[in-house]
């Protein structure tokens, strides 16, 4: 796995940090603020339809040669980029409380639009992990497949009766997959703020990160320090999903040094969680989790960056939003006065 290792004084910062979020059950994201400059991506688009290539070839008597056939597949990836692209450039709303405006354009044109969070059947690396309140939050020991609760900052059971609804669901733990295999596998917790930030842990190495958030991943392999991002053929990344990965902070950071990667990008966790030989498969076959297929920018979204008063919810939320009514039924365990959006 890649990780290296972080000095001994920031690591016993951090743990004091996240030992008080663990012993209070209250995630310090959501009373720490981190200033950031979100940053801007620029891409470049292809060429319109019915617009000729400068240097076109042309027969000799002067009609134009048959263009290339463009396969189904092809023809589906242009149309999710050409909607990638609408949607950085006319600002679409990433939020899963409403419907985001630039998808609406492109449905309404008939443009296909893959949806950014599907449910699966299966676990897999990659995926993000939603814990199911229903299992969560039993009091009935018999039905609480996951023991442990204290390695996702629980000391038991959740009372949703005591609790307002962002407060529990900020505490329900949400987890990005990075390892899974028959040995074992070992996670990443999302949106845990240690209270440190990159420039905390060594300016030499983080500095162009300094005001970046230090995430709390979990509490095995505390003297680890994980990046992730979604920048290929990086030296030392490894790829965890499709536009997803893991280490290779050493070929990045020149990079990111002069701005020719934006720092956005990049996301840093200190420890992880780990389950022993088919634990995670167990918790999963009884219904502890809800496994998630997430676009790689809804897996780095700079959550800090976007929070606005009244209007960010917790990642618990979000994710399960994107669904629509297949996962109204467990929201309303928590927010019972939700609203689930319907479709067009």
């Amino acid at each position: 796995m890649p990780g290296s290792t972080l000095p001994w004084m920031v690591l016993a910062l951090a743990a004091r940090e996240a030992t008080a979020w663990l012993a209070s059950g209250v995630n310090p994201a959501a009373t720490s603020r981190c200033p950031r400059v979100a940053a801007v991506r620029l891409s470049t688009a292809f060429p319109d339809d019915g617009d000729d290539a400068e240097g076109a070839d042309e027969s000799s008597d002067g009609g134009e040669v048959e263009g290339e056939r463009v396969g189904d597949d092809e023809r589906s990836e242009v149309d999710d980029f050409r909607a990638q692209l609408l949607r950085q450039f006319l600002g679409g709303d990433d939020s899963a409380d409403e419907p985001n405006a630039v998808d609406v354009l492109l449905k309404k044109a008939g443009v296909p639009v893959a949806p950014p969070v599907t449910r699966a059947s299966q676990l897999a690396a990659g995926q993000m992990l939603v814990a199911n309140p229903e299992r969560f939050c039993s009091r009935n020991p018999f039905s609480r497949p996951v023991r442990d609760l204290g390695r996702f900052g629980l000391q038991g059971p959740l009372d949703l009766s005591q609790l307002e609804p962002d407060d529990a669901a900020q505490m329900l733990p949400v987890l990005f997959l990075t390892e899974h295999s028959s040995s074992g596998s070992r996670a990443l917790l999302m949106e845990r703020r240690t209270g440190a930030l990159m420039g905390d842990v060594n300016m030499e190495d983080y500095g162009c990160v300094a005001i970046a958030p230090l995430w709390l991943g979990g509490t095995a392999k505390q003297s680890n320090l994980y990046v992730v991002h979604d920048v290929d053929n990086i030296d030392g990344a490894t790829e965890v999903s499709r536009g997803v990965y893991l280490g290779g902070w050493a070929a990045a950071r020149p990079k990111v040094a002069d701005s020719s990667l934006a720092e956005g990008r990049f996301k840093f966790f200190l420890g992880s969680t780990e389950w022993a030989e088919g634990q995670l498969e167990e918790e999963f076959k009884q219904d502890a989790w809800i496994a998630l297929q997430c676009e790689p920018s809804v897996v780095l979204k700079d959550r800090v960056a976007g929070w606005q008063p009244g209007r960010q919810k917790p990642v618990w939320r979000e994710l399960l939003k994107y669904l629509g009514d297949e996962a109204g039924k467990i929201i309303r365990q928590v927010y019972p006065q939700e609203d689930m959006p319907q479709e067009d």
